[in-house]
């Protein structure tokens, strides 16, 4: 009984063994014996073409340009990339090989660390003298495609010396490879191993999908023939940040849902509270790609005219507005912070102002970058803001020492990058707010009064020859006011002053109808009868100062001034006096009467002496 128990464990463990050995993989036969690479002379016996043959001296060129917009699969090579840092190297060639049991086999053999680094180097069918072979060169191949420039990147530096690994950087799109000098034909690795300086027409551009690591064979068959002249067109997805910023206009410039609608210029008054909108681009990342964004800032710098609106110390955003998934994506507060307001302190156009960073968080990256994979074409993140038009605000098209029509500016730059990308800053994008002023001179008929005090004005604004009137307030005295505000009627109105020299100064106003009306005079010379009507009428044009000036902008200047200040002269004549009572005048009637009232009496005397 034991006897026969004995007999089926050992049939058992038979079974087994002979299972698991079915299992374990099948190692080719034989044991390579020598090696021998193909070089020139083997490949010169191949055809390039019907009765060509190869030269010997073969070339790898890799090229790197911008694909078509509208068909990523196709490159312009009217749009090279530069800055493209490529690393290659020949890992391997074609050997054939003599095994022990006489029998010859041809293989692709590449170095046995090139193997270990693509994780091949225990699957291959022969190894020899440092090298590993396989039968079916799409082992190779595979393997590499499966790996990042990261998973190589001990083999690319640390093995770079021992496995001659070159560097070349695109120029005009284009790296035109050194191939190795005792037998240029062989297998090639080729890594687009650094992206972080890839420029387009000199400007700095992402590479949001990297071509992963590739072998090239040299020669390559092309169908029933060979091509030892091998150009590699190195494809990614590419894009390139932008940024813009707007005012909101109109009747619906409180609205922040896409319906608002914007300009580059706008006109205002002291006091006024102003819509901004930044964009940010979102760069298309393809969904397959590992690529991430992780980096999203927006500078935004504020003249010194407007005082932007806080909230807890920092500047208060109105709303925020992701564009381009298709599934609703919102920035919450905690996707994004705002720095607090750093003042500007080199010359220029925003000497005096400030500026303010808007920086997307962990949280608000993962959004974004889940953003850039969607299928939308169009990926916009917006940004709301408002500030106020303060006294400080420039009257027309130019600060002293600033640049033309650039009022009261504002500017916005986008900092960017994409993973593996180097960053990207944009230029500024402008706008500019105007506001307008008018200046009042005094002058009197003959030598003028040494005291003037009594002199008033108040302004109104009229859109229909005066019927109705809207009167003013102003902060300020002696001359100087700033900042208008409605007037709850004429009596409420401020009386607008003369300085020392007999003038008033009005700033911080919108275009529009306006009267200075004289109030009171001197006395002994008389008030203006009817208010001087002054039209400002704000000039549009080309303005050259924002970056898409266009003839519908505004340029600081009205219809009569060029500085944006309207000026006026009033001139009070002294009244008619008649002559003083108990002049000399009256004298001179009261002394006729006399002597013809004596006449009279003679008269009378000397005819009644006749009678008697």
């Amino acid at each position: 009984m034991k006897q026969k128990w004995s007999k089926r464990i050992t049939a058992i463990a038979a079974a087994i063994l002979v299972l698991l050995v079915g299992l374990l993989p099948v190692s080719a036969a034989g044991v390579v014996q020598d090696a021998e690479e193909m070089g020139a002379a083997y490949f010169q016996t191949l055809e390039s073409a019907a009765g060509v043959k190869l030269t010997g001296t073969p070339s790898l060129t890799l090229q790197k340009y911008a694909s078509l917009p509208n068909d990523p699969t196709t490159s312009d090579t009217s749009a090279p990339i530069d800055g493209i840092v490529f690393k290659y190297a020949k890992v391997g060639g074609l050997y054939q090989l003599t095994l022990d049991d006489n029998t010859t086999a041809m293989a692709y053999g590449v170095t046995q660390a090139f193997a270990q680094a693509v994780g091949i180097a225990g699957s291959a069918d022969y190894t020899y003298n440092g090298y590993s072979f396989y039968r079916d060169g799409a082992d190779i191949q595979n393997a590499t495609r499966g790996k990042t420039v990261t998973d190589l990147e001990a083999f690319l530096v640390t093995n770079a010396a021992a496995n001659a690994i070159q560097t070349g950087t695109t120029t005009n799109g284009v790296v035109t490879a050194t191939l190795d000098g005792t037998n240029a034909y062989g297998l090639y690795l080729v890594a687009e191993y650094n992206v972080e300086n890839a420029t387009q027409g000199g400007e700095p551009i992402s590479i949001t999908q990297r071509q992963r690591p590739f072998v090239v064979s040299l020669p390559t068959q092309n169908g029933a023939y060979w091509d030892e002249t091998v150009v590699a067109n190195v494809k990614n997805s590419t894009g390139t940040a932008d940024v813009e910023k707007k005012i909101v206009v109109g009747a619906n410039e409180t609205l922040a849902n896409g319906s608002e609608t914007v300009a580059d210029t706008d006109i205002t008054t002291i006091g006024d509270t102003v819509h901004f909108r930044l964009k940010g681009t979102v760069l298309p990342i393809p969904s397959t790609s590992s690529e991430t964004i992780d980096n999203y800032v927006l500078t935004d710098q504020i003249s010194r005219g407007l005082t932007p609106i806080l909230e807890n110390g920092v500047v208060k955003i109105d709303a925020v507005r992701v564009v381009g998934h298709n599934t609703i994506v919102t920035l919450d507060g905690g996707d994004y912070t705002v720095g607090g307001l750093t003042p500007i302190s080199a010359a220029g156009d925003f000497t005096g102002g400030n500026a303010f960073t808007i920086t997307l968080t962990t949280s608000g990256l993962q959004k974004l970058t889940q953003v850039a994979k969607t299928d939308a074409a169009t990926k916009e993140v917006y940004f709301y803001y408002s500030a106020t038009v303060n006294t400080n605000a420039v009257i027309g098209p130019q600060a002293p020492g600033a640049t033309a029509n650039s009022g009261n500016p504002n500017q916005v730059k986008l900092d960017y990058r994409v993973s593996g990308s180097g960053d990207m800053t944009t230029g500024w994008d402008t706008v500019t707010e105007f506001t307008f002023g008018i200046e009042v001179e005094k002058q009197f008929e003959g030598a003028p009064p040494a005291d003037a005090s009594a002199v008033t004005f108040k302004l109104y604004s009229s859109a229909d020859n005066g019927a109705t009137r809207t009167y003013y307030t102003f902060q300020g005295a002696d001359g100087a006011y700033t900042a208008p505000t409605v007037a709850a009627d004429a009596a409420a109105a401020t009386a607008l002053k003369l300085n020392a020299s007999k003038q008033i100064s009005i700033k911080g106003l919108d275009e529009g109808t306006y009267y200075v009306e004289e109030t009171a005079t001197v006395p002994g010379y008389n008030l203006l009868k009817e208010p001087v009507k002054i039209e400002i009428a704000a000039e549009t044009g080309a303005n050259p100062f924002v970056d898409l000036g266009s003839t519908g902008d505004y340029l600081g200047t009205t219809a009569t001034s060029t500085t944006g200040t309207e000026s006026i002269i009033v001139i009070n004549t002294q009244g008619f006096q008649l002559p003083a009572t108990g002049g000399a005048g009256i004298w001179m009637f009261v002394i006729g009467g006399i002597a013809v009232i004596t006449m009279g009496c003679v008269y009378f005397v000397v005819s009644k002496k006749k009678k008697n």
